[in-house]
């Protein structure tokens, strides 16, 4: 097993025993990262969600937004002749999404033969934001988002005036954070030509989330219906979120053999989140934590928090059995010391009250002492997985430590 294969097997198991029904509450604890510093990047300040708008964010079932748009269009006497021919276009570009720049010229061609005005296509941009059906819990979802820490970005081929109004209106994300495609007119028809979502390479999303709004690729998560398409945009993620309900072969072949899977990347498939796009948020949270982990503490330092966490559980539990005497409290007081001390320490030392129960420890009777051990035990093992992995478990991190040593030998 090579560094890069060692690597990938410590993510594995972050992200296996992390979805083994964790407690709810360590949502509340945001993932700190501002000193962490990975793979050459500068410290993290922010983390993104990068997501694609047609299949996505309308409702399930519905009409995408650039669907709407183009129907809005057949105003135009010439655009409802040759809508078929735009049809044709449409699906070419869904069914080959690596290769779309000669059906998208074409479909560009027709709409420039068809003379749209400006008004015709701003009508229709608006008409398409007002009609589309937003899909379920999204205004929820992008809340939830900030209050932890993510900035939204919007990844859309859609014409640029229909997705910002679309997102703006629904889900209220603001322009600066929406990346479409630009129609340009000339004397008040459209010219022919179209800047398409920054070219036909996303690879400058990178680049626009580093240097603009200081995010690293490993603290982004991508949420899509069309991985192919969006490829160069999951690569420069930590995490990709495909939203697959019918996969063909060709796609659930891609998934199972884990084709964006390298180390600091993981991809999952939730359907669920068509039906609504809250579903999605404990993956990400909890890969969030998969990630901060990964990035900031080494197996090594993984298993001296685990043991720290278990030594002050086991010595507190010896005194809900036997009692608290002097010399157990010491015992108790100096193992919660040196868990407390550990860096990096994926625990919320102040928001979960630790250290007032610690306080207390020493200043009231043995009935209050042995509340407050109760509670220490339970806030250990509400907040720190790692405190309730078994001994295989354990073992497993341990065997992974040893194999990066003879590496490194």
């Amino acid at each position: 097993m090579n560094i890069e294969e060692t690597s990938q097997k410590y993510l594995e198991i972050l992200t296996k025993y992390h979805h083994r029904k964790p407690n709810p509450i360590i949502f509340d604890f945001p993932v700190k990262i501002d000193n962490v510093v990975l793979f050459g990047f500068d410290p993290l300040h922010k983390k993104y969600i990068v997501i694609d708008c047609d299949g996505v964010l309308n409702y399930e079932d519905s009409r995408s937004l650039t669907r709407n748009w183009l129907i809005s269009l057949t105003e135009n006497d010439e655009v409802k002749k040759r809508f078929k021919d735009l049809e044709a276009c449409d699906a070419e570009i869904d069914n080959s999404p690596k290769n779309i720049e000669r059906p998208f010229k074409e479909f560009l061609t027709i709409l420039f033969e068809c003379d749209v005005t400006w008004e015709q296509y701003n009508k229709a941009c608006w008409e398409a934001a007002l009609i589309t059906k937003p899909v379920h819990g999204g205004y929820e979802f992008f809340s939830r988002a900030y209050t932890f820490g993510y900035g939204t970005y919007v990844d859309s081929a859609g014409p640029r005036e229909a997705v910002e109004r679309f997102v703006r209106i629904r889900f209220g994300i603001p322009n600066t954070q929406v990346a479409a495609s630009n129609y340009k007119f000339k004397n008040g028809k459209f010219s022919g030509e179209c800047d398409f979502v920054y070219g036909f390479n996303k690879t400058i999303w990178k680049d626009r989330l580093l240097l603009q709004n200081e995010c690293v690729p490993i603290m982004g998560v991508t949420i899509t219906d069309e991985p192919e398409a969006d490829e160069p945009l999951i690569l420069a993620s930590g995490l990709d979120i495909s939203l697959l309900v019918d996969k063909n072969d060709k796609r659930k072949q891609l998934l199972e053999r884990g084709i964006y899977s390298y180390p600091g990347k993981f991809t999952f498939n939730r359907p669920e989140g068509r039906r609504d796009l809250r579903y999605l948020l404990p993956d990400i949270l909890l890969q969030e934590r998969v990630r901060y982990i990964y990035a900031s503490i080494s197996p090594e330092d993984l298993v001296v928090i685990i043991r720290a966490a278990k030594n002050v559980i086991t010595i507190g539990e010896v005194i809900l059995s036997f009692g608290a005497s002097n010399e157990r409290k010491e015992a108790l007081l100096g193992s919660i010391n040196n868990f407390l001390s550990i860096k990096n320490l994926p625990f919320p030392k102040e928001n979960s009250k630790i250290r007032e129960k610690v306080i207390n420890l020493r200043t009231t009777n043995n009935r209050e002492v042995l509340q407050n051990v109760g509670d220490i035990i339970r806030l250990i093992k509400d907040y720190l997985i790692e405190s309730k992995l078994s001994e295989d478990e354990e073992k497993e991190i341990l065997n992974l430590i040893s194999r990066s040593r003879c590496i490194m030998i």
